[in-house]
């Protein structure tokens, strides 16, 4: 009985979604201390679905690369495992701030260390000293929505827990599925096209 259901399964599974020209790294020593393409790749995606200013990632939230070549559904399940809800918080321009310098002083080699997307960060002494989103000079005035998964959106990673801000919003558009349509809809990835552009710079 269950034999259709599980042939159509694998057959989803193994449908080729996209297709990248090299890596998209993903390995735990790496993208655990490092600012990876895939980072990148992921922030971006969850910034074209929802439109956010910025994207903060928590790198144990990827778990496997993406390959050069085919990328199938089941490459982007691997990478993005665990389901997490995709969300959003408006965040005045003190809160975002204290938000960034929370995340990008997580600790190396640990899964909490963060991937981030549409932000140039200068840090000095654990202070962040210069702030540019969305390519323009941070503004105390604005307002400033972020992107981020719901595990780190709760509290997860000792991030602060943003999911009871005024400004919180679920949007129920899972992470893989999410990262699937933007690698369908943006293939062939180039990989120079989400290099790291060293949007933290330590001082």
């Amino acid at each position: 009985m269950l034999t259709a259901y599980l042939d159509s399964g694998k057959e989803l599974l193994g449908k080729v979604i996209g297709s990248a020209d090299g890596e998209f790294v993903g390995e735990r020593k790496i993208v655990r201390n490092n600012e990876t393409n895939l980072g990148n790749l992921a922030c971006r995606a969850n910034m074209a679905k929802t439109g956010a200013d910025f994207a903060v990632m928590n790198s144990g939230g990827i778990r496997d690369s993406l390959p050069a070549g085919d990328i199938t559904y089941k490459d982007v399940l691997k990478t993005k495992p665990f389901g997490n809800n995709i969300c959003t918080v408006d965040l005045s321009g003190k809160e975002a701030k204290d938000y960034l310098e929370a995340a990008v002083n997580k600790e190396k080699d640990s899964g909490a260390f963060a991937q981030f997307a549409g932000v140039q960060i200068t840090l000095e002494d654990g202070r962040i000293t210069a702030l540019e989103i969305g390519g323009k000079p941070w503004s105390y005035d604005r307002t400033y929505q972020v992107v981020l998964e719901s595990y780190i959106a709760s509290g997860g990673d000792g991030y602060p827990k943003v999911s009871e801000h005024k400004g919180f919003i679920d949007t129920g558009f899972v992470d893989a599925d999410v990262l699937k349509e933007y690698i369908a809809e943006n293939s062939p990835l180039k990989t120079a096209d989400y290099a790291p552009t060293n949007d933290v710079v330590r001082k």
